[in-house]
């Protein structure tokens, strides 16, 4: 009986460290994407605009993958994601070789924690 207790325990602390883990984790993706989408002011107008649909329609894929109860729907959500990446870092890529200017320049580091997150 110890014995089962100690493994159900260690069983349970694996669990809730992996929940945590996986919590933090999330929380620095939302704020990655919510301080982009920030930043997104430092771009000319059209970037701009352009950026924060793209981040609108990144997050919903990133909401959908979380929530996804199957696999079915995965290899789809993923190609989608991807090809958001591809277009956020090229609008952003594009204006600041442009306008190289400092606040045109923390851009792209932003969009870059948001593709790593």
């Amino acid at each position: 009986m110890t014995l089962l207790g100690l493994i159900i325990g260690f069983t349970f602390s694996m669990a809730v460290s992996r929940y945590d883990q996986r919590k933090n984790l999330e929380e620095q993706e939302a704020n990655a994407i919510g301080t982009e989408y920030v930043r997104a002011d430092f771009l000319p107008a059209g970037n701009a605009a352009t950026v924060r649909a793209l981040l609108k329609s990144y997050l919903d894929q990133r909401i959908l993958f979380t929530l996804q109860l199957t696999g079915i729907y995965s290899n789809k959500i993923t190609s989608q994601t991807a090809r958001l990446q591809k277009q956020m870092w090229s609008e952003v890529k594009g204006p600041r070789s442009e306008n190289a200017t400092p606040l045109a320049a923390i851009v792209a580091p932003g969009m870059n924690d948001v593709l790593n997150s």
